[in-house]
């Protein structure tokens, strides 16, 4: 089986080169911007080729009235404010890493879009369970990176049959 490689920001990927690395700061800055930043200064000092984080929110993914007092206190642990993608973006540059943000709602990849990431990476669950997060997001034509831990086979074929029907193949 061949692959052709893809490009991610300003690196070629495939077998032949060198491996891209993500430090996966997600949801791991304590709602903290400073902080934030400090792990994607760190993260570039220790060679990565780009930093990701998640972006979610509550009221985009649940029903507050159906869900129960402990997953909302979790959720307000772990949402990416919106006003903090273009900081984020900014700091990344500034720092000559990649950034990439997993959308889990339409807004989040709206918002990624207008900041022309390199390359959007769909979390297993949209993968999973989000078929037009994942059309729209393999139509904005950028290269995807696709996570399939919750994903059985025929879940993996049918998220490639998706990105192929928007002629995205990257």
């Amino acid at each position: 089986m061949s692959y052709e490689n893809i490009i991610i920001g300003n690196r070629e990927i495939g077998a032949q080169f060198p491996v891209y690395i993500i430090a996966e700061i997600g949801s791991n800055h304590n709602q903290d911007l400073d902080i934030a930043f400090e792990m994607i200064e760190k993260s570039a000092k220790a060679g990565a080729d780009a930093v990701k984080f998640q972006g979610i929110r509550f009221d985009q993914l649940y029903n507050k009235n159906l869900e129960d007092k402990k997953l909302k206190e979790w959720f307000k642990k772990i949402e990416l404010n919106e006003d903090w993608y273009e900081k984020l973006h900014l700091k990344a540059s500034n720092c000559g890493v990649d950034f990439l943000c997993s959308p889990t709602y339409k807004r989040s990849l709206d918002l990624l879009c207008k900041l022309d990431v390199p390359a959007i990476k769909i979390a297993s669950p949209q993968v999973q369970g989000d078929p037009y997060l994942l059309k729209d997001a393999a139509s904005s034509g950028k290269p995807l990176i696709l996570s399939l831990g919750y994903c059985d086979y025929g879940e993996i074929l049918k998220a490639i049959k998706i990105c192929e029907n928007q002629h995205n193949k990257n």
